[in-house]
């Protein structure tokens, strides 16, 4: 077996904590103009793919996925300027959305960016739905096919 130590870089996207309980959330998310907990811009230089790793826990799903149960959604941002000024919604045909891993009540998934922007930030808008205010989140950016090797 071959390791991918040297191969893959990672970045904090969204720190782990608690979501916060909101009073009114839209039924598209993308159309929401301010997610509640805004991730960090991920600069992709020097990568040429880009996967948003997710952990949730104490949500009380014992199975199915927390987007379609209305506790959780996500919207993608991408721009090529670093002041993020040109930021626009990423296009549902840019990403790619894993099914929801649980084990014990604890979800995992992955969102992967087919994009070609310089950077990304992934946001959480939780909903109002009983249970998600009770919920801890960690997102994780995955970066991948890395153009020069080891990545540090």
């Amino acid at each position: 077996m071959r390791d991918s130590i040297n191969n893959l870089g990672f970045r904090v996207a969204i720190a782990p904590g608690t979501l916060v309980a909101f009073t009114a959330a839209p039924m598209d998310p993308q159309q929401f103009p301010t997610p509640i907990i805004n991730g960090t811009w991920i600069d992709r230089r020097g990568f040429d793919s880009l996967t948003f790793c997710f952990a949730v826990t104490g949500m009380g799903l014992s199975t199915g996925d927390p987007t379609k149960a209305g506790f959780l959604n996500f919207v993608l941002h991408d721009a090529i300027s670093p002041d993020y000024s040109d930021a626009a919604l990423v296009a549902e045909t840019d990403q790619i959305v894993s099914g929801w891993v649980n084990a014990d009540g604890n979800l995992a998934a992955k969102v992967g960016y087919l994009g070609d922007k310089k950077f990304v930030r992934l946001s959480l808008v939780p909903s109002t739905v009983q249970g998600a205010t009770k919920s801890s989140v960690a997102v994780i950016a995955t970066l991948g096919n890395a153009t020069a090797l080891p990545v540090l």
